[in-house]
């Protein structure tokens, strides 16, 4: 192991190591205020957020073959959840009510390496052939370019009439969604060694 952090720190590389990997971290706040206009009419406002930093170790078996994979090959996915909505609820007779509201929410997920910032992958196997157990370091293929973005407008409407044993409702639900999803896994490339010795003197399979 400390021969190939030791060779990928000279070719510029910054590998990590097989420590510990920070904890999760997750904040909340909610902010909710009722206003009550008079006897007929309340209205609602509610805003909530939510963030999370989620530390990933990628570590495990691939196609039946070990791999340990160093900290520059774990990520981190940070994460974002805010949330708006506004709501009104009226009794504009005896007989006859309505509840009206518009909402917004926005996702925002990014996946980062957890050391090292931006690289490429890099595989160092063990054996001189195609195929065992290896050492993984650089940035994890999926999290070359990974993000996601979901802006979310909700709107309801619904109305009430009562007719002595009766009640008839009738509403409009409106929601658009707007979403940007990047994924370009190996974006900065990729590169296989079979064995140190091709890995010291760059000598890549693929």
């Amino acid at each position: 192991i400390d021969s190939v952090i030791n060779t990928a720190t000279a070719r510029g590389l910054v590998p990590g190591n097989n420590g510990q990997a920070p904890d999760m971290d997750t904040d909340r706040a909610l902010f909710k205020f009722d206003w009550n206009i008079n006897d007929a009419h309340r209205a609602s406002l509610r805003l909530s957020q939510t963030k999370e930093f989620e530390p990933i170790v990628v570590n495990g078996v691939v196609t039946g073959n070990a791999r340990l994979s160093l900290s520059s090959n774990w990520y981190t996915l940070d994460k974002k959840s805010t949330a708006y909505s506004l709501s009104f609820y009226d009794d504009w007779s005896d007989s006859f009510s309505t509840e009206t509201s518009i909402g917004y929410n926005e996702f925002n997920q990014d996946r980062d390496p957890m050391v090292g910032g931006h690289q490429p992958s890099v595989l160092v196997r063990v054996n001189t052939t195609n195929t065992g157990p290896g050492i993984f370091l650089g940035t994890e293929p999926p999290t070359h370019a990974n993000r996601l973005n979901v802006k979310t407008w909700n709107a309801y409407f619904a109305g009430s009439w009562y007719l002595g044993d009766h009640v008839v409702k009738g509403g409009l639900d409106f929601q658009s969604d707007e979403i940007y999803n990047l994924f370009l896994q190996n974006y900065n490339g990729g590169y296989e060694f079979n064995g140190l010795a091709d890995f010291q003197n760059g000598i890549y399979n693929r």
